[in-house]
């Protein structure tokens, strides 16, 4: 856990809403813009800011590999408290998506005294089930350097790539995003890196068994069914009194579709408003 910094102390702005998403892995530039847009359709006043990790910018520069999950969260943490001291919002909603879920459990003590709700959607919390046997062969040197090689060479064909991330991927009209992303300088070597501590990273921090410490009454956990990256198991383990959604016409990579980034966006601001109402 990265050390906190000190409180801050601010004149917050009584007309001013601040939602900050912390997304998946990777997280592509841009990737949100349709789910981001819905939220503040839903909740007019809303500003929206999506965080990249570390690396995974549209500069997507180079970053170290030893515990790199450790350096997205100081960089994160750094990075929130930045805009809150610089927007001065009278409300912050924290939002995560994924691996976003995990950086959002383990900030959440050092952002407490700033974050007013939190949304927890596909909530990666522990490698489990098939998830974590794909883990498992990323943390073995010579499969990790063969999957990356593979991939690269697949998206270095672009004539097959593209229609292979269309359909057998489901990524869509998303797919060119996606391609442009991962063939530069970098960027794949940084989503591979970052899955690539998940094991280490969840089993040293164990954000799963840190959501006690939530405000839940403050807390939507949002789910999609057959997910592959948060199994039906791990939402079992749910403390009594969360508050969970399941969206049955939802994928993991909901951000990738437009009609389900309006059932999310609908999900999160029907929560958001009923707690700023009660």
């Amino acid at each position: 856990m990265p050390a906190s910094e000190p409180p801050i102390s601010l004149n917050r702005d009584p007309m001013h809403t601040l939602l900050i998403l912390l997304p998946g892995n990777p997280a592509i530039p841009g990737i949100y813009d349709t789910f981001t847009a819905a939220c503040r359709a839903q909740l007019p006043g809303l500003e929206t800011t999506v965080l990249a990790h570390r690396g995974q910018s549209d500069e997507s520069r180079a970053v170290e590999s030893e515990h790199c999950l450790e350096q997205v969260l100081a960089e994160h943490e750094k990075n929130i408290l930045a805009l809150i001291t610089e927007r001065r919002p009278q409300r912050v909603y924290l939002v995560g998506h994924s691996l976003g879920t995990a950086v959002a459990v383990a900030l959440y003590d050092a952002l407490a005294p700033h974050i007013d709700r939190l949304v927890l959607i596909c909530p990666f919390l522990q490698p489990r089930g098939r998830n974590r046997l794909l883990l498992r062969l990323l943390s073995n040197d010579r499969f990790n350097q063969s999957f990356r090689g593979a991939l690269r060479g697949l998206l270095g064909l672009e004539r097959a790539a593209l229609p292979l991330m269309r359909g057998r991927f489901k990524l869509g009209a998303s797919a060119e995003r996606v391609h442009n992303a991962l063939i530069r300088d970098h960027f794949l070597d940084n989503f591979v890196g970052l899955t690539t501590d998940y094991l280490r990273f969840f089993g040293q921090h164990r954000p799963l068994d840190a959501l006690d410490r939530l405000p839940l009454q403050h807390t939507l956990f949002i789910s999609a069914p057959c997910d592959f990256w948060v199994p039906d198991a791990l939402l079992d383990d749910l403390p009594p009194g969360a508050r969970h959604r399941r969206l049955p016409d939802i994928e993991h990579g909901f951000c990738l579709h437009p009609t389900q980034c309006r059932a999310v966006a609908e999900a999160s601001a029907v929560f958001l408003l009923a707690q700023d109402n009660g």
